[in-house]
């Protein structure tokens, strides 16, 4: 099992690479989000590597290069998505055109000092990462180490479920998603798929909690083009759009969390039976 892992560590950093130098030379909405996808599953698997492993000061060096490159792309994968929602609420009386330029002129802003950092970083970037997996390839692995591994994820799951129990408001909430969005990494990992028939049901909940934390992003957005918007008389199309959406999102919220409140108990019964602990 822990070859899985690795494995798929090697795959992750791989294709950070991949899709950054694709990302250096187009912009392009995949690989900026490939490549800042990778960034979080490569952070899952390390947090794993550290508990099984004492030594993590070469993850830590290396990783800082990632998390740079990662939050240098933020903007411009911020502006990719809210345009691609604005164009979902576009009608033929609302174009939302000012809005759109607003938004391509902030990613603008972001590509600048995005291509500058990964030309002064990528290559301390590439050797500090592909380091560490050679340390990890030499990792002495005794016959615990799959147990070792199992309990790591039941923790993970318990972590998870408990803290789905306090969740209540925007903060809390996008706290859940990104540990929600790590258990499922980790368990997919494994291919258990078959063996947890529930991960699929689960995947589908991740996929809706993205889409709403995209929804928040764009109201706060909404807000900041409105407060510096110099046309004052011709924004209530925006404030409606930005009504509809908080409207909308309290909505989902409540239905997903119902949703997820009762799976979860589901997963956990489900990881003990079958993956044997």
């Amino acid at each position: 099992m822990y070859s899985k892992y690795l494995s798929a560590y090697i795959e992750q950093t791989q294709m950070f690479f991949s899709q950054l130098e694709i990302a250096e030379k187009t912009i392009g909405i995949e690989a900026i989000h490939e490549m800042r996808v990778a960034v979080k599953k490569i952070r899952s698997l390390s947090k794993m590597f550290k508990e099984l492993f004492s030594d993590t000061s070469g993850f830590e060096t290396g990783f800082k290069y990632l998390r740079k490159i990662f939050k240098s792309a933020a903007g411009i994968r911020d502006s990719h998505v809210m345009t691609e929602l604005i164009n979902q609420y576009k009608t033929d009386s609302s174009g939302y055109n000012d809005l759109l330029l607003y938004f391509k002129f902030l990613e603008n802003e972001s590509v600048g000092g995005f291509i500058v950092l990964v030309k002064e970083i990528k290559n301390a970037a590439f050797k500090t990462s592909f380091d560490y997996i050679e340390w990890l390839k030499r990792q002495n692995v005794n016959t615990q180490i799959n147990r070792r591994i199992n309990l790591y994820v039941k923790k993970k799951i318990i972590e998870v479920s408990d803290f789905l129990e306090i969740v209540h408001d925007e903060r809390s909430i996008h706290k859940f998603r990104i540990k929600f969005k790590e258990i499922n990494f980790l368990l997919g990992v494994q291919n258990d798929i078959e063996k947890i028939p529930i991960l699929s049901e689960l995947k589908i909940s991740a996929s809706e909690l993205g889409l709403w934390h995209d929804k928040i992003i764009l109201t706060y957005h909404l807000a900041n083009f409105i407060d510096n918007s110099d046309n004052k008389k011709n924004l209530s199309e925006y404030f409606q759009l930005k009504k509809l959406i908080i409207s909308e999102n309290k909505n989902e919220s409540e239905k997903i969390l119902f949703f997820l409140k009762k799976k979860f108990g589901i997963l956990y019964q489900s990881f003990n039976k079958n993956i044997g602990l």
